[in-house]
Parts: structure tokens; C-alpha cells; sequence
């Protein structure tokens, strides 16, 4: 996506568990939307994750950023499992 600059959204629905096993015990300290920049993608944390106002302004953000952009963007949406 990178590559093309095709303009996509990424959306990661992060309840701090992977298939059972907690995220601090099955990933390094680092979020998951830094590991976007390892393939030349801007990625972003949104904390709020169940707040809908918060969640309808960052992904109307990346949508922008999508669109002028025209490039690819992580977000990874903190929520409550």
C-alpha cells in the first residue's frame, strides 16, 4: 500500500488480547500502529476506542489524510473487550 500510495485505511480493533493471550505477554512494548512505520505507513492510537465522537473524528482525520494524501494509515482503536 505503501509502495502504490494507495489511499487505505487500516483499522486494528485493540481489546489488549491476541487470540487469548494478553498483549503484554505477546508483543513487545510498543503499540501496534508503530510497527506501520516499519513499512513506510503513518499509523495513530486512538485511546478513546468507545467514544463514538472521538472515534468519528479520527477516522474522519484519516479519511482527509487518505484522500490528500493519498497514502495508507494505521489506526488502531483501543476498546474494551
Amino acid at each position: 500500500a505503501a509502495l502504490w500510495k494507495l489511499p487505505v485505511i487500516y483499522i486494528i480493533e485493540n481489546n489488549n488480547y491476541s487470540m487469548g493471550t494478553s498483549q503484554e505477554r505477546s508483543s513487545s512494548g510498543e503499540t501496534l500502529a508503530q510497527r506501520a512505520a516499519g513499512f513506510g505507513i503513518y499509523g495513530e492510537v486512538v485511546e478513546e476506542g468507545n467514544d463514538v465522537y472521538t472515534l468519528r473524528a479520527k477516522t474522519f482525520e484519516a479519511l482527509e489524510r487518505a484522500y490528500n494524501a493519498s497514502e495508507p494509515i494505521v489506526l488502531e482503536i483501543k476498546t474494551y473487550r
